[in-house]
């Protein structure tokens, strides 16, 4: 019995740390920014023909959007060691908006291992600390 209490404690420790890591490599945290700059510079942003995908992360609520968008353009970069995505948005009343993320995944893609791991060992030690903690509980009672 202690045995599963300890694997189900690890095994939720894991999926604990993979949901982390989905939230942070998505960047709804990453708040939207107002883009200053003249009439024939913003043309640019809205020049390429990237359709916006209104379902990605940008757009939840968390990043704060702007309201009545008229106008998108969505952008995914990759680098050797990073990916990231911009997006420019124009709003009802012509102001331009941005919002880019990139996440860093290192070199050997210690990003993916590091926050399951993590999760892991943390639900092994709550997991081991709580049947150590109701063993001593029923001893003492």
């Amino acid at each position: 019995m202690k045995t599963w209490k300890i694997i189900g404690f690890t095994f939720v420790g894991f999926l604990l740390g993979c949901i982390m890591l989905n939230v942070k490599l998505s960047g709804i945290f990453q708040q939207w920014e107002k883009v200053s700059g003249s009439p024939n510079d913003l043309k640019t942003y809205f020049s390429a023909t990237h359709p916006c995908d209104f379902s990605t992360s940008e757009f939840f609520f968390t990043t704060n959007p702007p309201s009545k968008i008229v106008d998108c353009s969505q952008e995914k970069m990759q680098y050797p060691e990073a990916v990231g995505r911009s997006t420019y948005v124009r709003d009802s009343s012509g102001q331009v908006w941005s919002w880019y993320h990139s996440d860093y995944m290192g070199p050997g893609g210690e990003e993916f291992c590091f926050w399951p791991i993590l999760g892991l060992i943390s639900g092994f030690v709550i997991g081991l600390s709580f049947t150590r903690f109701a063993k001593t509980n029923i001893a003492n009672t």
